[in-house]
Order: C-alpha cells, then structure tokens, then sequence
C-alpha cells in the first residue's frame, strides 16, 4: 500500500518534499488522482503560490472533501507553507477567499510591518527559529530542539481560532505568528521542512514514525 500521497495542484516543485520521503523509508507519489489519494495511508499538501489559486485547483480537481473524509478517517496529514493555511477558513489574499475550514481562523499578510516602517522585507524569506508552544513534546517534534532553525519562505500566515491548537511559534520583526499546528492527526508547518536540512528531516521520520503505527 502506498504510504503518502503528496497532492500535486501543480503549484510548485514537489520533488524536494518526494526525496525528503524518500530518504526517511516512505514510499510516497506525487499525485492529484483522487482515487490514490484516497488509498494511501496519508497525505501530504505541500504548496508554494496564491491562496484562491490553489483552492480553485482543489475544487476543480474535487480534493476538498476527499482530504476532509481522510482526516475526518484519522489518516495522517501533513501541510506545508500553503498547505497548512489552506486548512483555515479565509484568506485575505487578493480579496477574502474561503479555505477548507478544517480549523477556524484567517490567513493574514506581514504588510504591518511596512506600515510601521519596520525594516522586515515581505515575504519573511530564509531561517528562523520556532518556539514550541506545548509543555508535552508532541511526537512529530521529536529529536527536534526548542528554538532549533527552520527555513521559511511566504508572506502570509494563520491566526488560529482555537490557540490549543498552535504547536510553535515564530517571531518576524514585532509580530510572533503561528508557525506550525497540531491536531489529531493532523501537523501543520509554515516553514519548508524538507528545505531545512538535518533538523527539517526529522520531521520526516517523526511523520513516517505515526505513519507506520497508524
């Protein structure tokens, strides 16, 4: 049986999240078939691009409830960058846009620091740090430090309804923002795991770890 499917909304190059599968003993695919997705014992959405782009491409490939009957089944799921606000309810990404609303709350812009002249270029582009914000260690961080780097690239973040939700936080110019989640079986990061070298990779076998006792 196929272990992940990574969706492909044909939005960015996914060939670095199928090789940081690879190197970890998942057997993954890139797909966009209903049917495999379906199948496999978990999903991952990774993305890079417009928030009501890739919500189009979910509906016209009808994803949307074929992720949300996986969830609701407790597959594995993973989301990265737009992957992970694609979960929320709205976006405010060249105008309001509805999400899949598996999580209350909105995806905002880092515009503010502009506004009040903070020197932070947007989009928030290379390492940073993530704060967990969860007294348990929850097991998709394992091996994985307080305060360790990760690689972010992205302009727009979530602002979680539920705060029990927010696994991590990071900090950009004045503003911390919600930087991964976690829920169930569903993990969520803002950051690039597969762009963040040993560390990111971790999260990666911590994954297949839940993968495999799923």
């Amino acid at each position: 049986m196929l272990e992940v499917a990574i969706i492909d909304l044909n939005l960015s190059n996914l060939h670095s999240v199928n090789s940081a599968c690879r190197k970890v003993g998942l057997k993954s695919k890139i797909t966009s078939n209903k049917k495999i997705i379906s199948k496999a014992k978990s999903i991952i959405l990774p993305g890079v691009g417009s928030f009501n782009e890739a919500m189009k491409r979910l509906k016209d490939l009808k994803l949307e409830e074929t992720i949300n009957q996986s969830i609701k089944n407790n597959k594995p799921f993973l989301g990265i960058c737009l992957g992970m606000q694609l979960l929320f309810s709205n976006s405010f990404e060249f105008g309001k846009t509805k999400g899949m609303s598996i999580f209350k709350g909105d995806v905002k812009n880092f515009s503010f620091l502009k506004k009040n002249n903070l020197k932070y270029p947007v989009p928030h582009v290379g390492w940073n740090k993530i704060k967990n914000e969860k007294e348990t260690k929850n097991m998709i961080l394992k091996n994985i430090k307080n305060g360790e780097f990760m690689y972010f690239v992205h302009s727009y973040f979530v602002v979680p309804k539920n705060k029990d939700i927010i696994l991590t936080k990071s900090k950009y110019g004045n503003k911390n923002f919600c930087s991964s989640i976690s829920s169930k079986n569903v993990f969520a990061f803002q950051f690039h795991p597969e762009k963040s070298g040993i560390e990111g990779l971790k999260i990666y076998k911590n994954f297949k770890s839940i993968v495999k006792k799923n």
